[in-house]
C-alpha cells in the first residue's frame, strides 16, 4: 500500500480557527501524521491519500467557523446624597492680655502663648522685678475676649455621574476598561549609608470605575457573563511619623455570573457607603446647663450616602455559526481504512454486503420483471400440421408506479388566541413521511407581537425507540426559529403521521403575527430531498 497508493498534497487556508489548534484535531483524530503549519499565514499544508484528505476537508470545515460576537451597552450611575446641618455660636480660640508698668510691657498672652519677659527700647531683654507685680491694679490690664460668630447653615445635595460606555467584544474574550485615576502609594524607602540620600519606591493603584465582563453566547440566543465591577476611592491620609503619609481606600466590589438573552436588560444595585459625622463644640461649664447650654456650643451634623447602578443589556451581532449536517455527522471509514462512506450496513433485515445506492419503486420493479423473464422456461414449438391450437393470452404488463405522494409539515392548531404574559402552544407535525431521517425547518413569527420561549420534541423521529438529535436557535431581532432534528447511527428512517416537536410563544403586544413555515428540508437515510408542502398557522394577542 505505501509504494503504490497515491497521495495528494493540499494547503488549507483558515480564516477563524487557529492552524495549531486545528492540527492538533486532526492528529489526534484522524492521525494526520504528515501536516505543517504556517502560523503566518494561518494555513496548513497535509499530504495524505484522497480518502482522507476528504475527511480532512470535512473536518475543517465543521471547525473553522466565524466567532460570534456581541455588544455589550453598559451604564453606570453613581448616585451620591449629602446633608449637612450646622447652628450654634463658633467660638475663635483667640486671646490676648497685656499689663503695663510705667511704659514697659510685663507680660502679654496671645492665642494661648504665654510669656514673662519684658522688653526695652533698645531691644534688650531684660527681667520683671517681683515687687512690681503687687502694683498693678486694674487700669493696667488690657483683656480681649473670644470673637463670635453665628453659624446657620443647611445643604442638601443630589448627584448623579453618568458613564455610558458601549463596548463590542467576541465570544469567550474579556472586555475591560477603567473610568478613574492611578494613585502612587510609597511603598518602602532606602538610606544609603555612605550618602544621606533616600530613595522611595512607588506603586500606583487604579481608582474610580473598573469592570471586567467576560461573555459566552449559545445556540438559543442567550449570553452568559462573567462580571466583576469594582468602584474604589481615596480616603483621608493617615501620618505614620517621618515625613511617612499614606492613604486610606475605600472599595465597593461585586463578582456575579448571570445568563440574558439577547436584548434583555438587568439592573445590578445596593453597593452603598453610608457615613454620618456628628461633632459639638462648647464653652464649658456654660455649655453643659440643660436648654441654655444650646447658647454656648455650636454643634454639626453631616451625612454622605452613594449608591451605585448597573445596567447591561447585551446585544448580539453576530450568532453562532452551525455547519450543514453532513459535516456534523459523517461516516470515515474503519480503524484501518479511512473513508467517508461506510463499507458495510448492518441493521435488521439489511444485508452485510457493500451499501448501494438505494433504487426507486418503478426501478425495483423493472429489475424483478428482467429476472422472470429470464428465469421463465421456453415455449414449446408448434406442431408442423394439426389442429388450429388456440392462442394463449399475453400476459399483463406491470402496472405503473404510483406518484409518490409528498409529505405535509404544518403547524396545529392553524390559528391561536391568547393575552399579554400568557403563553400559546403550537405542534409542529408530518404527515405521510416515508423514510424520514434528518429535517431542518426555519419559522418566522413577528417579535413585536410574541415572543419565542422555547420548543421540545417530539416522538415522530424516535418512535421506535432510537437515538435522536434535536437542536432549535431563535433569532430575536430577524424573528426566525431553526429546527434541526435528525436520527443517530445506521437506523433508517421512520414512516407514517406524527409530531416532530412543540413550540411556545408568548404573548407581547396586541396584534396578529403570521407563524409561517419558510422552509423545510426533509431527507431520507440517503441524504436524498423528500417532497413535503407547508403549512402555517396564525396567533392574536389581546
Amino acid at each position: 500500500m505505501d509504494q503504490y497508493q497515491d497521495l495528494m498534497v493540499r494547503t488549507f487556508y483558515l480564516n477563524n480557527a487557529k492552524s495549531k489548534e486545528i492540527v492538533n484535531l486532526l492528529r489526534s483524530m484522524l492521525d494526520v501524521k504528515k501536516v505543517y503549519v504556517n502560523e503566518i499565514l494561518n494555513a496548513i499544508t497535509v499530504r495524505e491519500n484522497p480518502e482522507k484528505m476528504k475527511l480532512v476537508e470535512k473536518v475543517i470545515s465543521a471547525n473553522d467557523l466565524k466567532e460570534a460576537e456581541v455588544i455589550l451597552d453598559v451604564e453606570i450611575l453613581e448616585i451620591s446624597r449629602s446633608k449637612t446641618l450646622e447652628y450654634g455660636w463658633n467660638f475663635e480660640p483667640s486671646m490676648s492680655a497685656a499689663a503695663s508698668i510705667k511704659g514697659t510691657v510685663v507680660g502679654s498672652t496671645t492665642t494661648g502663648t504665654t510669656t514673662g519677659i519684658a522688653t526695652d527700647t533698645s531691644g534688650a531683654t531684660t527681667g520683671i522685678k517681683l515687687s512690681d507685680l503687687s502694683k498693678l491694679t486694674s487700669e493696667n490690664i488690657i483683656l480681649t475676649l473670644p470673637s463670635l460668630v453665628v453659624k446657620l447653615i443647611k445643604q442638601d445635595s443630589d448627584a448623579q455621574t453618568l458613564a455610558n460606555p458601549r463596548v463590542r467584544v467576541l465570544n469567550n474574550k474579556k472586555a475591560e476598561f477603567h473610568i478613574g485615576e492611578r494613585i502612587p502609594i510609597q511603598t518602602s524607602t532606602i538610606q544609603a549609608t555612605t550618602v544621606s540620600q533616600v530613595t522611595s519606591t512607588f506603586e500606583y493603584k487604579d481608582t474610580g470605575i473598573k469592570l471586567n465582563i467576560e461573555p459566552t453566547i449559545h445556540l438559543n440566543n442567550t449570553v452568559t457573563m462573567n462580571i466583576k465591577l469594582e468602584v474604589s476611592s481615596l480616603g483621608d491620609a493617615i501620618n505614620f511619623g517621618n515625613n511617612q503619609i499614606q492613604y486610606k481606600f475605600g472599595t465597593r466590589r461585586t463578582d456575579t455570573m448571570l445568563n440574558l438573552r439577547d436584548g434583555e436588560t438587568v439592573i445590578i444595585g445596593g453597593m452603598i457607603s453610608d457615613e454620618e459625622r456628628k461633632r459639638k463644640v462648647k464653652v464649658p461649664l456654660l455649655g453643659d446647663i440643660p436648654v441654655l447650654g444650646q447658647l454656648f456650643s455650636s454643634t454639626g451634623d453631616e451625612g454622605r450616602k452613594s449608591d451605585i447602578l448597573l445596567s447591561i443589556t447585551p446585544n448580539i451581532v453576530r450568532a453562532l455559526e452551525v455547519p450543514d449536517k453532513d459535516i456534523q455527522a459523517f461516516w470515515s471509514g474503519t480503524e484501518d481504512n479511512y473513508d467517508v462512506k461506510p463499507i458495510f450496513v448492518s441493521g435488521p433485515g439489511k444485508s452485510s454486503k457493500p451499501a448501494e445506492k438505494a433504487l426507486s419503486k418503478t426501478e425495483v420493479l423493472d429489475t424483478m420483471a428482467k429476472r422472470e423473464k429470464q428465469a421463465a422456461p421456453p415455449e414449446p414449438a408448434a406442431p408442423a400440421a394439426g389442429p388450429e391450437q388456440p392462442k394463449q393470452a399475453a400476459a399483463p404488463s406491470a402496472a405503473p408506479a404510483p406518484a409518490a405522494v409528498p409529505a405535509t409539515v404544518q403547524l396545529k392548531p392553524v390559528f391561536a388566541q391568547t393575552a399579554v404574559g400568557q403563553e400559546a402552544r403550537f405542534e409542529l407535525t408530518a404527515e405521510n413521511v416515508q423514510g424520514l431521517f434528518g429535517a431542518i425547518i426555519t419559522i418566522t413569527y413577528d417579535p413585536k407581537v410574541v415572543d419565542f420561549k422555547t420548543a421540545s420534541e417530539g416522538q415522530l423521529m424516535n418512535r421506535d425507540g432510537q437515538q435522536t438529535s434535536f437542536l432549535f436557535s431563535n433569532n430575536i431581532k430577524a424573528g426566525t426559529v431553526d429546527l434541526y432534528l435528525t436520527r443517530i447511527g445506521d437506523v433508517g428512517g421512520v414512516n407514517g403521521n406524527g409530531t416532530l416537536c412543540a413550540l411556545v410563544f408568548q404573548g407581547k403586544a396586541g396584534g396578529t403575527s403570521d407563524l409561517s413555515l419558510k422552509s423545510a428540508k426533509l431527507t431520507n437515510y440517503g441524504r436524498e430531498t423528500l417532497k413535503s408542502e407547508l403549512k402555517g398557522g396564525k396567533v392574536t394577542v389581546k
